[in-house]
C-alpha cells in the first residue's frame, strides 16, 4: 500500500494496455520505477500493474522485468492463469493477498492493492507483488523455530524431571524433597529466563528491522518524490516553450517582453506549485530574467544543472544549495526555435513541502542538516526566516538545520545528534526529553553524485518499549 502511492496515476491513464505502449514514454517511466523498487526489495520477485478489461480479463499494463527478458509479461498480455482472488481487488475495490498459488512463472504469495485516478477517483489499476512461496513458508518457518524448540526444551526437562521425582526410593517425603528443591528451583528460573531472553531478542530484532524499513523507505520515496516534481517542473516548461511570443522574446534577447510575458506565469505557478525559481537564460547562459528575482538581470548563470543541460541538449534535473542555504530542486531545459538553440528556461522549487510530504506519510520526523562550509550565513538565515524555521547559527559548531520536521529542536535533541553525525550508527536508540528515539541518517546528493546534506530520520520508540516492558 506504501510503493503504491509512488506511482502516478495519470502514467498509467495515459496507456491503452495494449502492445503499443512500449514506445510510450510513460509506460517506460513506470518500468523503470518498478524496476527500482524491485531492486530495493530483494525478497519481492515480481512488481506489475494490472488492468481490467470490460469482459472481465485481466491483463498487465507493466512490470518490472526488463523489455525481452523471457520472464516478462508484456503491455497488453492477458492474465489468464490469475488465481481467483485477484478479481477481487476490482470487484470489492479493497487490497487483497494471495497464496500460495501457482502459475506459469511459479508458486507465490502476492498481495495486490487498488490505483486510484486523481481527478475521477475511479479505479483503474491494481498494483501486485509477488513473493516466492518457498522462501516464504522458509521464513514463517524460521520465525516459529525457535519458540518450537524452547517448548521441546521445556517439555523434555519437565518429564526428565517428573521421572526422576517418581523413581526417587528415598522412603522420607522430606528428604525427597529437599534433594530436589535446588535443581527444580534452577529449572523453574531456567525456563522462566529462556523465553524471556527470547522475547527480549526477537522484540530487538524486530524494531531494528521495522526501523531499517522504515529508513530504506524514506529513501526510496525521497528519491521517488523528487524524480516526480521534477517531472511536474519539466511539464510546466513545456506551455513556455512552446508559446510563440515567449520564443520570439527570447530569440531576440528582448527582457522588457519575457518579463511582461512571464511575470502573470510565474505567479501562477509559485500559488499552484510553490515554484520559488524562473529564470530565462540566453544561448550563452546569461540571465536574462529572474521571475523572483526582477531587478537581478546580465549575470552569468553556472549551476550545474544548466550546465547538464548545455552539455546534453536535453532537460536536466537535480538537487542544489540554493542562494539562501536551502535545498532546491532545479530543471533546465534548452529552447530551440527553427533547429537552433535560443537559450534556456530554468525552474526551481524548495524542497520542504517534499519532506513534509514524506514527513506525513511515514509517521517519522525528518532534519536536513548541512555543513556550514556549504552555506552563507547571511543567505541561510533569510532562507529560514523565508520557511518559517529557526535560524539558530551557533547552535552546532559545524552543521546547520535547513529543515526539520518538528516545530523546535531542544538542546537535547541537538546534544544527542551531534555523535550520530560524527560516528553514524544505524538504529541507535537515543535518550531526547525523556523519550527515546532510534536514528539513522542518509546522504542527500545532488545530479553528480557529491554529497550535499544529511537526512537524519528520528523514530520516537518511548511507547512500544513501554508497551513491551
Amino acid at each position: 500500500r506504501t510503493l503504491s502511492q509512488a506511482i502516478d496515476p495519470r502514467h498509467i491513464e495515459s496507456l491503452s494496455g495494449t502492445e503499443a505502449d512500449i514506445s510510450n514514454g510513460s509506460y517506460l517511466r513506470l518500468k523503470e520505477q518498478l524496476g527500482a523498487i524491485a531492486s530495493a526489495h530483494s525478497r519481492c520477485r515480481f512488481l506489475y500493474l494490472l488492468g481490467k478489461q470490460n469482459d472481465g480479463t485481466l491483463y498487465f499494463i507493466a512490470d518490472n522485468v526488463p523489455i525481452g527478458r523471457a520472464d516478462e509479461a508484456p503491455a497488453g498480455m492477458p492474465y489468464g492463469d490469475a488465481p481467483p482472488g485477484f478479481p477481487l481487488v476490482f470487484e470489492n475495490n479493497q487490497p487483497i493477498t494471495e497464496g500460495p498459488y501457482s502459475d506459469r512463472w511459479g508458486s507465490f504469495v502476492s498481495a495486490l492493492v487498488p490505483i486510484h485516478s486523481i481527478e475521477s477517483h475511479r479505479l483503474i489499476a491494481a498494483f501486485g507483488m509477488d513473493f516466492d512461496a518457498r522462501t516464504w513458508q522458509w521464513e514463517v518457518a524460521a520465525q516459529t523455530a525457535p519458540l518450537l524448540t524452547l517448548l521441546a526444551l521445556m517439555l523434555i526437562l519437565g518429564w526428565t524431571s517428573l521421572r526422576a521425582y517418581l523413581s526417587c526410593a528415598v522412603p522420607s517425603p522430606r528428604l525427597v524433597t529437599g534433594r530436589l528443591l535446588a535443581p527444580l528451583s534452577l529449572l523453574v528460573l531456567v525456563l522462566l529466563a529462556c523465553p524471556l531472553l527470547l522475547l527480549l531478542h526477537l522484540n530487538r530484532q524486530h524494531m531494528a528491522n521495522r526501523f531499517e524499513a522504515q529508513t530504506d523507505r524514506v529513501i526510496r520515496e525521497l528519491d521517488v518524490d523528487l524524480k516526480n516534481q521534477a517531472a511536474g517542473l519539466a511539464m510546466a516548461i513545456a506551455p513556455m516553450a512552446e508559446d510563440s511570443s515567449l520564443v520570439k522574446a527570447l530569440r531576440l534577447r528582448d527582457a522588457t517582453a519575457i518579463e511582461t510575458e512571464c511575470t502573470p506565469i510565474f505567479q501562477k505557478l509559485r500559488a499552484e506549485h510553490r515554484l520559488t525559481r524562473l529564470t530565462f537564460l540566453d544561448p550563452d547562459r546569461i540571465c536574462l530574467f529572474r521571475g523572483h528575482d526582477p531587478e537581478q538581470r546580465g549575470d552569468l548563470i553556472d549551476h550545474p544543472i544548466v550546465l547538464d543541460s548545455e552539455k546534453t541538449g536535453q532537460t536536466a534535473f537535480g538537487t542544489e544549495i540554493g542562494p539562501l542555504g536551502t535545498l532546491v530542486l532545479r530543471v533546465a531545459q534548452p529552447i530551440f526555435s527553427k533547429g537552433q538553440k535560443i537559450g534556456y528556461i530554468e525552474l526551481g522549487k524548495e524542497i520542504d513541502d517534499v519532506l513534509s510530504s514524506l514527513q506525513n506519510r511515514t509517521g517519522v520526523d525528518l532534519v536536513l542538516i548541512l555543513s556550514k562550509r556549504q552555506v552563507d550565513r547571511t543567505g541561510w538565515e533569510a532562507g529560514m526566516k523565508q520557511l518559517h524555521q529557526d535560524a539558530l547559527w551557533d547552535r552546532m559548531p559545524e552543521e546547520v538545520i535547513s529543515y526539520s520536521s518538528g516545530k523546535t529542536l531542544s538542546d537535547s535533541f541537538i546534544q544527542a545528534v551531534l555523535p550520530a553525525l560524527r560516528h553514524p550508527d544505524p538504529g541507535q536508540i537515543v535518550l531526547i526529553d525523556g523519550r527515546q528515539f532510534r536514528l539513522s541518517s542518509a546522504p542527500v546528493k545532488d545530479a553528480n553524485g557529491a554529497i550535499l546534506a544529511t537526512l537524519l530520520i528520528k523514530s520516537d520508540v518511548s511507547t512500544e518499549n513501554t508497551n513491551f516492558r
